[in-house]
């Protein structure tokens, strides 16, 4: 049932994808726990989207890659505890820039901080998943925030 509803899942996806032209590269994820990191590349992998998606494992190397990119990636996946700059040090930094303010963020964390998540939630994230997080939940939260781009 899971890999079925993960594979139609993948499958919407991948329509989006191609109705939207969205190139490769464009959903970031900002993960240092390696466990994570590895999990996911492999069921992105599975689910044959692992081509649109960029990991990065430092805050710091985030935003200068936010900072740079040419373009904005259409959804970021974030860990909140990152070497280099936190993860809620990452947000607020984006929220100050004009071209990075409205991109969704979808804050990814095995903690249940309540000043950080009332500081992402102010900052206006699009949503809060608790790890580890499964493929199905990722591919779900993913397709809901193309869905929401496209209305």
């Amino acid at each position: 049932m899971i890999l079925q509803n993960n594979r139609a899942c993948s499958l919407r996806l991948l329509h989006l994808f191609s109705m939207k032209s969205i190139p490769r590269n464009q959903i970031l994820v900002v993960e240092d726990d390696r466990d994570d990191i590895f999990l996911l590349t492999n069921q992105l992998a599975r689910a044959e989207i692992n081509e649109h998606v960029l990991f990065i494992d430092n805050g710091k190397e985030a935003l200068d890659f936010l900072l740079k990119a040419p373009t904005p990636p259409i959804a970021l996946f974030l860990d909140l505890h990152l070497p280099g700059l936190s993860g809620v040090d990452l947000l607020e930094r984006m929220r100050r820039e004009p071209r990075l303010h409205d991109v969704p963020v979808v804050v990814m964390t095995g903690y249940n901080d309540p000043h950080d998540m009332k500081r992402c939630h102010d900052l206006g994230i699009t949503a809060y998943l608790k790890k580890p997080v499964n493929l199905s939940t990722f591919l779900k939260t993913v397709a809901d925030l193309f869905q929401s781009q496209g209305s």
